[in-house]
């Protein structure tokens, strides 16, 4: 299971998180670098798996990765929380003269590049993996969004789902007439699954009953 804006301050898990999935494995980002420690990020994994290996990016609590094994199969899974609003993000570079809140936004469009192309690199070597998270960005208006509005940039469509890609939208795949909305008309939260076909990818569903403000994906 992939948790996002999980409140954590600390890579230790914290006793209620803790508590609540034992005896199953929990890791999660050290977010010192907000007050409210909402960009923080972690995995359960379930105790079936061995977590062989924790993978993270020192300059971001928004991305943590952990290899794990069973009976000879191995995963990289992988949980990401991009900034929000980057379907509002410019498309022209950084400018001296930018205002703040262009100044701004356009951070945030480089922060979420890089954690892409972080999750990319560390997918390079494996068969399988699998990303899940909260992507804050559409990729098809009108389908992905309840309007029409055309983002000026698509993190997603750029790099880790571009045609030369090995990642797999999965409920897009699956699903590729319905909204699959995540959060207040927009589908924003997605499974992204690297595997030898697509036709391995057999099933991703909205749950509404998880208990956020977002859809849950399983």
């Amino acid at each position: 299971m992939a948790i996002q804006e999980a409140g954590v301050k600390s890579d230790t898990t914290p006793p209620p998180i803790r508590d609540e999935i034992l005896p199953h494995t929990s890791i999660f980002t050290n977010d010192t670098n907000t007050r409210s420690g909402v960009q923080s990020v972690g995995l359960a994994v379930h105790e079936s798996w061995r977590v062989d290996h924790v993978k993270r990016l020192p300059s971001s609590s928004r991305l943590i990765g952990a290899e794990i094994r069973r009976k000879g199969a191995v995963v990289l899974v992988i949980s990401v929380l991009l900034p929000p609003g980057l379907d509002y993000c410019p498309a022209s570079p950084p400018s001296p003269t930018d205002k703040p809140e262009s100044r701004r936004r356009k951070t945030d469009l480089a922060e979420a590049r890089l954690i892409l192309d972080t999750v990319q690199r560390w997918a390079a070597p494996y068969d399988l993996a699998v990303v899940l998270g909260d992507m804050n960005c559409t990729i098809i208006p009108g389908l992905d969004r309840g309007t029409a509005r055309i983002p000026a940039v698509s993190p997603l469509s750029e790099s880790i789902l571009s045609p030369s890609s090995s990642f797999t939208d999965a409920f897009r795949f699956l699903h590729p007439h319905l909204h699959g909305w995540t959060r207040e008309r927009a589908r924003i939260d997605y499974a992204l699954v690297k595997c030898k076909t697509q036709e391995q990818v057999r099933s991703c569903d909205i749950d509404w009953g998880f208990p956020s403000d977002h859809a849950g994906l399983e």
